[in-house]
């Protein structure tokens, strides 16, 4: 079993490989970097490096890779270490405190329920919509008390949660992860929350442009909270930005920022940056070209 785990990540990471090099983003984005945001955040589009590279898809007019890369990260997070499962990835849990058989049951039972309910009332194709009306369903059924009482006393009927959880304290089950009872379910359609996403992320990276913009034409006044505010903003945008066509210009503005909040030394790399990406960009040489120089006579 654990050579077929290894195989399994194997493909999953050269499948993500493949797709970052169609994309042109293999020597931007490492295998590990992409790892790290998929055991960090709970849903692909949560993630500003996976919705950068989400965005590069839809720039490069390759969109249907999406259909691959969300697939993709979802299996790839069943082999990432997780806290919550002391420290094993989902699959190796799995393994070692397998599921009792009336947990198997009851679960399948759960299953058929939430297919009912979102049959009966759908989601209209809102990922966060159907997040919430899977844990509405699942809470209900696990609080069901049923007829088949395989633990019950004399003294009180269990419902179905408190079954599921007498049987994993039976069979030897970490108390850390005793009540951790519940079903994901992904949407097929994830592209609303996807485009809502893009624009948020567009619209801070506008704001933090304009931010920019308003600094530089007061030179003699300089306005340090735009200047934090901006700074800030540029920070929590690498990730993603760094995944579009046009990341040198973003890092240009990134290390005019910085160059205003007086942090030299991270505006010259954000500047190489730049250039490093398209050496071509005059503008972005020709500041790096002016700060070295003067560096350089000022000692």
């Amino acid at each position: 079993m654990e050579d077929f785990k290894e195989k399994d990540v194997g493909n999953i990471k050269t499948g993500m490989a493949s797709i970052l090099e169609k994309m042109s983003l293999h020597k931007t984005v490492s295998l590990g970097e992409v790892e790290d945001h998929i055991s960090k955040h709970k849903r692909v589009y949560d993630s500003p490096l996976l919705l950068g590279i989400l965005a590069r898809a839809i720039e490069t007019k390759k969109g249907e890779l999406i259909e691959e890369i969300i697939p993709l990260c979802t299996h790839w997070k069943n082999f990432i270490p997780q806290d919550e499962l002391g420290g094993l990835s989902p699959v190796q849990y799995e393994r070692q405190y397998p599921r009792g058989e009336n947990e198997v049951k009851l679960m399948e039972e759960m299953l058929e329920t939430l297919s009912f309910g979102l049959e009966k009332e759908p989601p209209h194709k809102n990922p966060e919509a159907l997040e919430k009306k899977l844990i509405e369903i699942q809470k209900k059924f696990l609080s069901l008390i049923p007829l088949n009482q395989p633990f019950s006393t004399n003294e009180k009927l269990l419902t179905n949660k408190e079954i599921i959880m007498e049987e994993r304290r039976r069979n030897g089950h970490p108390n850390k992860s005793m009540a951790r009872i519940g079903l994901t379910l992904f949407a097929e359609d994830v592209s609303f929350t996807i485009e809502d996403k893009l624009k948020q992320f567009d619209k801070t990276y506008e704001k933090a442009v304009n931010d920019l913009i308003d600094v530089q034409d007061k030179p003699t006044r300089l306005n340090f909270s735009k200047i934090e505010s901006a700074l800030k903003n540029f920070r929590s945008l690498e990730p993603y930005m760094k995944c579009r066509m046009d990341s040198f210009r973003f890092y240009l503005n990134y290390g005019n920022t910085a160059f205003l909040a007086d942090d030299l030394e991270l505006a010259i790399s954000l500047y190489e940056r730049a250039v490093s990406i398209n050496p071509k960009y005059k503008e972005a040489r020709e500041t790096l070209d002016r700060i070295r120089k003067f560096l350089k006579e000022n000692g």
